[in-house]
C-alpha cells in the first residue's frame, strides 16, 4: 500500500505514519487522533503541495474518441499541448496533476490542473481536500485498518 504509484505521496506518508503509530503505541485511538489532525490540516489547506501531486502515465492516441471520459493526466497533457504544441508527452510519460475545487457537481476531469497552473493561480485555486480524503486516503487506510476493526470512514464523519 505504501509503495503504490497510482496515488499521491500524502496517502503513503499518512498510511506509514499511522501504521508506525499503531505498532509503537498498540492503541488504535492514537491512530485515530493522528488521522483527525491530518484531515484538519488538509481541509484547512495547510499542506505541502508536493504531497498531493499525482503522476500518472499518459498514452495519447490510444484513448477511444467515443470514450466519455479520458484519464485526468491526459486532460492535463492536452491543456499543456493547447498552450504549447511542443509539450506533447512521450508515450507512457508520467504527467503530474493536482485536484482542485470546482463547480458543484463538476466531474473529476474538470477539476485537474498541472502543479504549475496551481502555483500560478494559488490565490484562486485550492486543493480539493475532501476528494483527497474520501477518495484517496480513506480507502487506503480502510484496506489496512478494517482488518483490526477500525472504521476509518466513521472516524472522518465524526
Amino acid at each position: 500500500e505504501t509503495v503504490r504509484r497510482d496515488t499521491c505521496p500524502a496517502v503513503a506518508k499518512m498510511l506509514e505514519r499511522s501504521i508506525r503509530t499503531l505498532f509503537e503505541s498498540k492503541d488504535l485511538s492514537q491512530v485515530k487522533q493522528y488521522m483527525v489532525r491530518q484531515w484538519e490540516k488538509i481541509l484547512k489547506n495547510r499542506v505541502n503541495l508536493q504531497d498531493f501531486v499525482f503522476a500518472k502515465e499518459v498514452r495519447l492516441g490510444t484513448y477511444s474518441p467515443k470514450a466519455s471520459v479520458v484519464p485526468p493526466a491526459a486532460i492535463v497533457a492536452a491543456k499543456a499541448m493547447a498552450n504549447d504544441p511542443r509539450a506533447e508527452p512521450k508515450h507512457a510519460e508520467r504527467i503530474p496533476y493536482v485536484v482542485v475545487h470546482g463547480e458543484p457537481g463538476a466531474r473529476l476531469v474538470d477539476m485537474v490542473v498541472s502543479p504549475e497552473t496551481f502555483l500560478r493561480n494559488a490565490g484562486v485555486l485550492r486543493l480539493h481536500g475532501l476528494y483527497y480524503i474520501t477518495k484517496q486516503i480513506i480507502p487506503a487506510l480502510e484496506r489496512c485498518f478494517s482488518l483490526l476493526g477500525g472504521d476509518v470512514r466513521c472516524w472522518f464523519s465524526h
